[in-house]
């Protein structure tokens, strides 16, 4: 197998795996989407709330901000009592505000975190509001989890992938009348010295458009696809750069095979 980086920023991270399979790749969406760890708020104790908002609707509000996970310090619950000394059960998250004589905006930055590494991706997200003169205090307990247990452990805004595009140009045939230049809807042809040729084949969605509308018959030109190679795509929701999501997806598919392969000895 291959793996060839297209492109990669904080928030989005692209890339070519080639000698994979279909079931290879959606293996590794899944496990991203529902097995790779991060932190989120799971309880909320409420002193005091004089919001317009419901204890219950300010605890789903702070259970879906996204957390910035730091890697290995957090446990999951059930595995507390086997974590070693530099590792956590759950952060801490408070909040202890009262408006003034203006009605006050409580977001995501307000909340006071007793793990400085562990904060919200964005302190721009709204809360609730207050009243002037009115109080909210509570405090927000974060821990481990994974996406098929809650969506809001889910590290992914998005995971999604492709199969590695093929257009083929018969050049003896086609007379590059630029109707299938015309009709593609992500410019991936042009006509370049009187030819017809492929200028970005990875955004080709194998739409068909370009094959519809040559006048030739049969077409001189095709798409297809290649079932082997694949275009992956990971946006993090921020909790963790999208490189780490795919390290840690491997890494637990890796795990997983090498279970079943021991059971499978073993058996035998």
């Amino acid at each position: 197998m291959g793996l060839s980086i297209i492109s990669s920023t904080n928030s989005e991270f692209r890339f070519k795996w080639s000698e994979t399979s279909p079931s290879l790749a959606n293996c590794l969406r899944r496990v991203i989407l529902t097995e790779v760890p991060t932190l989120a708020v799971e309880d909320v104790v409420f002193i005091e709330n004089e919001s317009p908002m419901s204890d219950e609707h300010i605890a789903h509000v702070l259970a879906m901000i996204p957390l910035v996970t730091p890697p290995g310090r957090y446990v999951f619950p059930e595995d507390c009592d086997k974590k070693r000394d530099d590792q956590r059960c759950r952060a801490t998250l408070t909040l202890d505000l009262q408006a003034k004589d203006e009605p006050l905006e409580v977001t995501s930055g307000h909340l006071v975190s007793d793990d400085a590494d562990v904060k919200p991706v964005t302190p721009s997200i709204t809360i609730t509001k207050l009243a002037p003169g009115k109080k909210l205090k509570l405090e927000a307990y974060a821990v481990a989890g994974v996406g098929r247990k809650h969506a809001k452990f889910q590290p992914v805004s998005t995971v999604y992938y492709k199969f590695q595009p093929v257009v083929e140009i018969d050049l003896k045939r086609c007379d590059a009348c630029a109707k299938c230049v015309e009709a593609c809807p992500k410019g991936v042809l042009k006509v370049e010295k009187g030819q017809l040729a492929v200028v970005d084949l990875e955004e080709c969605d194998q739409c068909a458009e370009c094959v519809k509308i040559c006048p030739n018959d049969p077409p001189s030109i095709q798409a297809s696809e290649r079932l082997d190679v694949v275009l992956f795509t990971v946006e993090s929701t921020g909790t963790i750069p999208p490189q780490r999501i795919v390290t840690e997806a491997l890494e637990i598919m890796e795990e997983r095979f090498n279970r079943v392969k021991s059971e499978v000895e073993e058996a035998d």
